[in-house]
């Protein structure tokens, strides 16, 4: 997934493993990096590579207490969607990095309430 197919925006988010490692190489115009960790995707890909993308520097958010132990367990840092006022619709426009991006110009940069 290259940068140049991914609008500029507020904020850009990794929702699977491998979208986290281009998502933490993109430039600051693209937007606050957060990567949404939705389970601990060993059967994805290989352990040590799914570890690795907890510690790119992206704002980690995880969506349950359970994920949560397993990477304070791994060493790592984690915000878990109870301990911040967070809701994806808050901070559109949103480049989704999830395979792809959905837009394929840079998108209205007001912000929806």
């Amino acid at each position: 997934l290259a940068e140049r197919f991914i609008p500029e925006a507020d904020i850009i988010m990794a929702t699977q493993w491998e979208t986290a490692y281009p998502v933490s190489r993109c430039g600051k115009d693209r937007g606050e990096k957060f990567y949404l960790i939705q389970h601990y995707e060993t059967w994805l890909g290989p352990k040590d590579k799914v570890d690795k993308t907890y510690k790119l520097g992206l704002h980690n958010i995880v969506i349950s207490t359970w994920l949560e132990k397993i990477l304070r367990e791994l060493g790592f840092v984690s915000l878990g969607l109870h301990d911040v006022d967070w809701m994806p619709a808050r901070f559109l426009p949103v480049a989704v990095v999830e395979g792809g991006c959905y837009g394929n110009k840079p998108p209205d940069r007001e912000v929806m309430r």
